[in-house]
């Protein structure tokens, strides 16, 4: 998706054919929603992110169902929010999600994108991490 190529291309030097996401993260665990009402929301956060922590209390908080993916962070299961240190699998996730927070590379954000759910990309480039 030209819109979100965030390498900054001068187009008229060399032009570039765009083919949407890399399906790389189709091999991950696949995971059912916590049970209950709710907005199911994907988070895709790093451990070392000062904010990971309130999002997820805060979406807790909030009664939505999560299914977080947190890289180097300890699993957790409550009746509300998992959170897991591997992959899930992203085409299943995104097919269902009502919201993703992501953290994650471009391809991480294309699944969401392409199945039409609000995404909230935070890009380190623009000082937003």
């Amino acid at each position: 998706i030209c819109s979100l190529d965030h390498f900054e291309r001068d187009f008229s030097v060399q032009p570039v054919t765009y083919c949407g996401a890399i399906r790389v993260n189709d091999r991950g665990a696949l995971q059912a929603w916590p049970e209950g009402e709710g907005s199911r929301v994907f988070v895709h956060l790093r451990k070392s992110n000062s904010n990971t922590e309130v999002i997820l209390q805060s979406l807790q908080n909030l009664g939505c169902r999560v299914i977080a993916f947190v890289p180097g962070c300890a699993n957790l299961t409550t009746n509300r929010v998992v959170i897991r240190d591997t992959p899930f699998n992203l085409s299943e996730v995104a097919s269902s999600a009502d919201m993703a927070i992501c953290q994650g590379n471009l391809s991480t954000s294309l699944y969401f994108i392409e199945n039409g759910e609000f995404v909230r990309m935070k890009l380190v480039k623009y000082g937003l991490s």
